[in-house]
């Protein structure tokens, strides 16, 4: 089988590689040829740099970007083959699917320097360099000549003048032209800063191999000042940044760190006491507090930040603050079962054939680590909640639940049982008797058999009574548990960004979680208290300001509670499957039960009046 076009195969492959990934490739191979060159017997530090290419600007006077390892180098003979084959059985000698198999560098960098790459290697302190382009008149990839003044060549010799320093009888440089021959390679993406390198690397890589020192050259945004020759390890600026990973630097600001070791799958756990400080010293290297990641072969393949971390944090038992914690997961193949690779972008982890994401690994790993939950962690979720709690003696939820009481029925779902003795058809299959149940499902005694139960939240159920093609069986009693109502604020329960505008949002899994936050900044909920404040509080009474705040909070929770409970209940895995429920029990929707102000202020009104005619009777006594 032949490919008729191999540069449109290159292009399509490159194009679905985020814009960095060609660092990533590139500083991988590094990594490896020192790494051969250690195991090999020749010791002393491994060094890798990403630095301007300084005999390049000598000839040319233009910047360009080059990479510098002191790795085990190739021979030409090598370089030949390797570099002008897509896939090949390389340095490594392996091209197995999982590992890094020999295509990154040449699709994503050649892709984005078809003017070229430059590679310049050093075996047994001889030199030699090869160029890959893009060749436009033909639209093909492949290896260039270098006219010399002899005629053309495909391998030349390097001087030993023109080795790079760091190299001694080995290594190799790979210098990355761009588009055009005036073009900067130096300069960062659109979307990064001058330290886009250091940024990149740092949250890629998650640890390093011992003894090797990977640097980068931070330069400054006005070019017109950038040194004409390599600068001295004395200068101030334009000075060599060391990178160390990302677990070494969450282990350098974070006040607690650790591993739990699930099934099949190492959780790292890192807690802020200051996040915003802490934010802020690591934003340089491009990282920040309330991340949560996916770690494989020591680099990070999946990278959360809020908000969308929030959710994974808070399966993972961290319901209240998120931007305290960081849990990075890193999963282990072997003896697990797991079959664990990356796709052909290594851009993606695939477990067993899946991309985690989409597999909800995320959901499984957070179910395991919640029963093994930090001290650490759960000391500072205590801490938050303890600043947040509105209700620190429990009687605004012991009056919510004295109003439940009264429509306790229509709270339980219906549901039942297969059962050879079923007086009853049945039909649409769902976990656990009812969402955000954690107690005991009983039959009526009419129906129970003898020594038998109703199962557990973990037993399957069915939902809906049908007349034909259901299952025989028995109906059985939910006791679904009330979800517990907190009010947060900024500062209290409620972080920088978080709920930004609704009302309130289950914390955790919606159709299992017992904590619903409500936004007390909330305009929808700060309008009801102004009015309530302007006609029963002209005066400002910290006293009646409080009986406006315990009743809007109480029967705006009530609503709450109750919508949760009763939309849970319509779960029956056909017409109201687990999406349409999420959809139901989001951020938003909660925000359109909040927002229904009639009975609300009906019954606010109410009881304000009644209070306050106590209180005008007892003075007047």
């Amino acid at each position: 089988m032949t490919v008729a076009n191999i540069a449109f195969l290159l292009d399509r492959l490159a194009a679905d590689t985020p814009p960095n990934q060609q660092i990533r490739e590139l500083t991988q191979n590094a990594i490896e040829a020192v790494v051969r060159r250690q195991k090999a017997g020749e010791g002393g530090e491994g060094l890798i740099r990403w630095d301007v290419d300084w005999e390049h600007l000598a000839r040319t006077d233009t910047f360009k970007l080059c990479i510098v390892d002191n790795g085990d180098g190739m021979t030409p003979e090598q370089m030949s083959s390797y570099l002008n084959s897509l896939a090949v059985q390389g340095a490594n000698q392996t091209q197995s699917i999982s590992e890094n198999f020999g295509v990154g560098a040449k699709i994503t960098a050649l892709f984005r320097n078809s003017l070229g790459l430059v590679y310049q290697s050093w075996r047994d302190g001889r030199g030699t360099m090869v160029k890959l382009h893009r060749d436009d008149s033909i639209g093909q990839y492949g290896l260039d000549s270098f006219d010399l003044a002899d005629g053309p060549h495909w391998t030349p010799r390097i001087k030993d003048v023109n080795r790079p320093r760091g190299i001694e009888d080995s290594g190799t440089k790979v210098t990355l032209l761009g588009v055009s021959d005036e073009g900067n390679t130096c300069v960062p993406p659109e979307t990064g800063g001058m330290n886009w390198l250091v940024t990149y690397l740092t949250s890629r890589y998650f640890r390093l191999p011992a003894n090797l020192k990977l640097q980068v050259r931070v330069l400054t945004k006005d070019v017109e000042r950038w040194p004409k020759g390599e600068p001295s390890p004395s200068e101030k600026t334009f000075n060599l940044q060391t990178i160390r990973g990302t677990k070494h630097l969450f282990d350098e600001y974070s006040s607690a760190h650790g591993t739990v070791h699930l099934s099949n799958a190492d959780a790292h756990w890192w807690v802020f006491d200051d996040p915003a400080k802490s934010s802020k010293e690591m934003s340089s290297r491009g990282s920040r507090t309330g991340q949560a990641g996916i770690v494989f072969q020591d680099e990070v393949y999946v990278l959360r930040t809020p908000p969308s971390s929030r959710r994974i944090l808070a399966g993972f038992g961290v319901l209240f603050g998120a931007e305290h914690v960081i849990i990075y997961i890193e999963p282990r193949g072997g003896t697990t079962g797991l079959d664990l690779r990356a796709d052909t972008a290594r851009s993606r982890v695939l477990i067993n054939g899946e991309d985690v994401e989409e597999a909800n690994w995320w959901e499984r790993w957070g179910a395991e680590f919640r029963t093994q939950l930090p001290a650490e962690i759960r000391a500072k979720i205590d801490e938050i909640m303890a600043r947040s709690n509105s209700d620190p003696h429990g009687k605004l939820r012991e009056r919510i639940l004295e109003r439940l009481k009264r429509i306790r029925d229509f709270l339980r779902p219906s549901r039942y049982r297969k059962s050879a003795s079923g007086v009853v058809l049945a039909a649409g299959s769902v976990r656990g008797g009812a969402a955000g149940s954690d107690g005991e499902l009983s039959e009526p005694r009419s129906h129970r058999l003898s020594g038998s139960r109703g199962g557990r939240a973990s037993d399957d159920y069915l939902a809906d009574l049908v007349e034909s093609g259901g299952d025989e069986a028995v109906p059985v009693l939910a006791q679904p548990r009330e979800p517990e109502v907190l009010w947060v604020t900024l500062g209290k329960g409620r972080e920088d960004g978080e709920m930004e505008d609704v009302a309130a949002e289950i914390a955790g899994d919606a159709l299992n979680s017992s904590t619903i936050k409500a936004n007390a900044d909330f305009r929808g909920y700060r309008d009801v208290l102004s009015h309530f404040a302007l006609v029963f509080n002209p005066n400002a009474d910290l006293e009646i300001e409080r009986l406006i705040v315990d009743y809007v909070q109480e029967w705006m929770g009530l609503q709450l509670v109750e919508a949760v409970m009763t939309i849970r209940n319509l779960a029956n895995g056909r017409t109201w499957t687990g999406v349409e429920l999420q959809q139901a029990l989001s951020p938003y929707a909660l925000t359109s039960v909040m927002m229904a102000r009639f009975h609300v202020i009906e019954r606010v009104a109410r009881s304000l009046k009644t209070d306050l005619a106590r209180v005008v009777t007892k003075v007047q006594h």
